[in-house]
């Protein structure tokens, strides 16, 4: 298994909600940034407060820090309560339309 260089990400240290970045030349956005410097640089730029968003690498903030939240499966209401990242996407979300309709 190749482990490449840690990642970044930005979040709000009450909602562990991540901030997105477009990337440049592309159609997407993304929550990585690819240096510690790099992410310090944003959060300067966009004038985000250091008390509010705090800076941690992708590893360290999946396995201690991101909080979860509790919803039920569009399809299966009466079945078990499924525990999700409070960045989930709504793709993978199975509470929402969007991810029964794919």
């Amino acid at each position: 298994m190749f482990i490449g260089p840690p990642t970044y990400v930005i979040y709000n240290e009450e909602t562990t909600h991540c901030v997105q970045k477009l990337v440049s030349n592309r159609d997407y956005f993304t929550r990585h940034f690819d240096t510690e410097r790099g992410a310090k640089c944003y959060r300067t730029r966009h004038k985000l407060d250091p008390k509010v968003w705090k800076i941690a690498d992708t590893a360290t903030f999946k396995a201690n820090i991101e909080k979860t939240r509790t919803v039920k499966s569009l399809m299966n209401p009466n079945g078990p309560d499924i525990e999700l990242p409070v960045n989930t996407h709504r793709c993978c979300d199975p509470s929402s339309e969007l991810y029964w309709s794919m």
